[in-house]
């Protein structure tokens, strides 16, 4: 079988002030040109449609001298498909905004922007290598990889109430094994959870990040980063929301 080879698998953006202003741009950069390539974390498939979910990073300014970091500065990554982009930014609290300085009638950050990739980016090209794997066959075969320093992918799939099929593949990083009592259990993340969130106008709104374990074939439970309150009245971002899905088909791959 083929599954993602997500050590080679990149998402590629640039934007290019010569070309068209970028809607996701909202200060005064010190270049014309600027090219971005994250690791991909995760692939979804939903109605069809393959999203990608990019490697985090921090706000900051490029091709500066000093004063790199953003303040306030924010968690950002992104997801994207073929055709429509999701930028997530968690900043220390949730509904924190900064000036925008280039139209001060709006926010210099959201936390949630979404559009079409072409009003955001001149190029844009998702590079997904397939490579071969073999599937796992119990808890033993998989400690037998896990000993070995082998790369594993796992994928799991599910059924949303509305009949939306979901198809996630993601790298496991970290996994509990034993031989002893021959099982395994992935706890590994970020991936795509698909939410229930009101008026939203594109699919890949409806998307958050997650973080999955599973032991076997038939359940995953998932830890969802949603708004969540903390002491004195404010909230913060933070993978606190759990959510069972009873009917998923889990497979460990081992690649080779």
């Amino acid at each position: 079988m083929q599954v993602c080879d997500f050590n080679n698998s990149f998402h590629h953006f640039r934007v290019d002030f010569d070309i068209r202003q970028p809607i996701t741009v909202s200060s005064k950069q010190p270049f014309t040109m600027n090219h971005v390539r994250l690791p991909i974390e995760c692939l979804c498939v939903m109605d069809d449609i393959t999203y990608m979910l990019g490697a985090s990073c921090k706000t900051e300014r490029v091709n500066v001298t000093e004063n790199v970091w953003r303040d306030p500065n924010a968690d950002f990554c992104v997801v994207s498909s073929a055709d429509d982009f999701l930028l997530l930014k968690q900043f220390a609290s949730c509904g924190q905004e900064a000036p925008n300085e280039l139209d001060p009638d709006r926010p210099l950050q959201f936390e949630r922007q979404s559009g079409k990739c072409d009003d955001a980016w001149c190029v844009h090209h998702i590079d997904t290598r397939q490579i071969d794997g073999e599937l796992l066959a119990d808890g033993d075969a998989v400690y037998d990889a896990i000993i070995a320093n082998e790369t594993v992918v796992s994928q799991t799939e599910y059924e949303l109430a509305d009949g939306t099929k979901v198809s996630l593949e993601y790298p496991v990083k970290c996994i509990n094994i034993s031989d002893r009592e021959h099982y395994y259990q992935v706890d590994t993340g970020p991936v795509l959870f698909p939410d229930d969130i009101p008026d939203v106008s594109l699919p890949i709104e409806r998307f958050r990040l997650a973080y999955v374990a599973h032991n076997c074939p038939q359940w995953a439970e998932f830890i969802v980063n949603v708004p969540t309150p903390v002491d004195g009245g404010a909230a913060v971002h933070h993978y606190s929301q759990s959510r069972r899905i009873e009917t998923t088909a889990n497979r460990m791959i081992v690649v080779r």
